[in-house]
């Protein structure tokens, strides 16, 4: 008799399980879904983000690097005056330390021959410094 009575009030228990197994499927099926969804967000974001870069990086690398060191002997040291205006001081606050450090007794005194030396050694390091800059600028411009 209870069970009767449950069922005129319209209570199955049966259907009642069979609606519960249906939410669990549909929840289910939603999270699976929203797994896709943020796979194909991650799939997307490293496509636009890391293959320009690594597609980048190889261009610069393998193919442009070669060619613009091929030519790097033939460039000139400076790409721009403020590159130049850089090693210029560089070399000018070189000079000043060397006659400082001579005056305080650091470094023994050089003849002048001595000096133009040192700065001829100083100039040479820092073109080959700011070639091997305005190169690697060339390739950034490029790749």
């Amino acid at each position: 008799r209870a069970k009767s009575f449950v069922r005129s009030l319209g209570f199955d228990p049966a259907e009642d399980e069979e609606e519960e197994n249906m939410l669990r499927e549909e929840m289910l099926r939603a999270r699976r879904e929203s797994r896709e969804r943020q796979q194909r967000a991650f799939q997307f974001f490293f496509t636009v983000t890391a293959v320009p870069v690594m597609c980048q990086a190889v261009m610069k690398n393998a193919v442009i690097g070669p060619l613009v060191d091929l030519r790097g002997e033939n460039t000139p040291v400076f790409l721009n005056e403020t590159l130049e205006e850089k090693a210029f001081a560089e070399l000018q606050r070189y000079e000043e330390r060397l006659h400082f450090e001579m005056l305080i007794g650091k470094v023994p005194h050089l003849d002048k021959h001595e000096m133009e030396e040192k700065l001829k050694h100083k100039a040479d390091e820092l073109g080959k410094t700011y070639r091997s800059e305005s190169l690697e600028a060339t390739k950034n411009m490029f790749a």
